[in-house]
């Protein structure tokens, strides 16, 4: 009889360790490099993101300083070089959001494979349930980057094209006639705002629910 409770105390203890080894690294104890290259990943993005979040700040008011322009001429070639600059920080953000992305297929499937080899039941139950509420993230950090790609895209389009129109016709006079694209172009940099701030507040989720013991769990709006 004491044997018996012995060894009952044992896998009890063992029960334990697992799952708290579990909770711990996100997915199975073979993954814990995956789990923080993919963090590194999320942080690269957050950083780079922020920074070209000041960069196309800039570019839309070194355009909207030309309205109101003393030198026109110069303040143009500061809002050209604005425009280079913030087309050259958006790749960068592809490049890294590319990688993310990438990583976290990565990690998502090698976690439903590890999952898959898990025999105790409970455990198996526990690791997919946190596997799913990391891929509804996922699934939310994919709709907010195609939102802000979007956008972006129709940003650019518009800070471009106001380049070659005024690189030819630089006048106060074009630039009145400009006012609805430059008034569009403003509310193109809101909508990446609001779809910027939201997939940031998501991978901050994300990064601490994976390096955290608490499960991130699915957004209201996901259910």
């Amino acid at each position: 009889m004491i044997a018996r409770a012995m060894n009952r105390s044992v896998n009890s203890a063992a029960m334990l360790f697992t799952l708290a080894a579990l909770f711990a690294s996100g997915c199975s104890s073979s993954a814990p490099d995956q789990s923080q290259r993919l963090v590194t990943s999320i942080d690269q993005l957050q950083t780079r993101g922020m920074i070209t979040r000041a960069q196309v700040d800039r570019t839309m008011d070194s355009l909207n300083a030309l309205q109101t322009s003393k030198d026109i001429r110069t303040d143009f070639q500061v809002f050209s070089d604005n425009v280079d600059e913030v087309g050259k920080q958006a790749k960068e953000i592809q490049d890294l959001a590319g990688d993310m992305k990438n990583r976290m297929e990565t990690y998502i499937e090698k976690w439903q494979q590890d999952t898959s080899k898990t025999t105790d039941a409970s455990l198996k139950s526990i690791s997919e349930q946190r596997r799913l509420a990391v891929k509804q993230r996922f699934i939310e950090v994919q709709g907010a980057q195609q939102g802000l790609a979007t956008a972006y895209k129709s940003f650019h389009g518009d800070i471009t094209s106001l380049r070659v129109y005024l690189a030819n016709d630089l006048t106060s006079g074009a630039l009145d006639a400009a006012a609805p694209i430059i008034k569009k172009t403003n509310a193109d940099r809101a909508e990446m705002k609001k779809y910027g701030t939201q997939l940031f507040a998501i991978l901050e989720q994300v990064s601490a629910g994976m390096t955290s013991t608490t499960a991130p769990s699915a957004s209201p709006d996901s259910k």
